[in-house]
């Protein structure tokens, strides 16, 4: 179940406030229905595969559309490719200042494919730990949090921040 807040002067859309599995397809249409000015697809992994505690920001493999009056469903991303790049250069740019090592990928994403809005799945991946239980590194997700909330502030505010296609 989708829930709103506001944070820093936005409105921020959960599709989530558990860990419980959501749909590819609902994650999409939960930021579609909101018109969401942007969407970061944030997940946690267990550990870096690099052991150190490092973000991966990933963008869709779609190519860029211009001019796309219908864009088929699977494929509404394409028409805000640019945007979003925009979007993980911001973000990029945040955490590395930082001080946190980021990676940078493009990939088919099924929840992020289906977006109309600029989009970016954000892999949070904290120091490797031998205990799996012990796998969260609460600095480490608040500077990430910290950094995250700052560019889309600053992504909004600039004049790539208004929303269009």
């Amino acid at each position: 179940m989708a829930a709103t807040t506001l944070a820093r002067g936005i409105a921020v859309v959960t599709t989530r406030e558990s860990d419980a599995a959501v749909a590819a397809d609902h994650r999409a249409e939960t930021a579609n229905r909101a018109n969401a000015a942007a969407c970061l697809n944030l997940h946690a992994a267990l550990a870096s595969p690099n052991n150190g505690p490092a973000v991966h920001l990933f963008l869709s493999s779609l190519p860029a559309a211009k001019d796309v009056r219908f864009v088929p469903w699977r494929t509404a991303q394409s028409a805000w490719i640019t945007r979003s790049t925009a979007l993980a250069a911001a973000l990029n740019s945040a955490l590395t200042q930082a001080g946190v090592t980021v990676t940078l990928g493009r990939i088919a994403l099924p929840a992020i494919d289906s977006m109309a809005c600029p989009a970016v799945a954000v892999e949070i991946a904290p120091q490797r730990q031998t205990d799996a239980a012990g796998a969260g590194d609460a600095d480490f997700e608040a500077k990430v949090a910290q950094a995250l909330a700052a560019a889309l502030v600053e992504w909004r505010s600039d004049a790539f921040g208004e929303r269009q296609p």
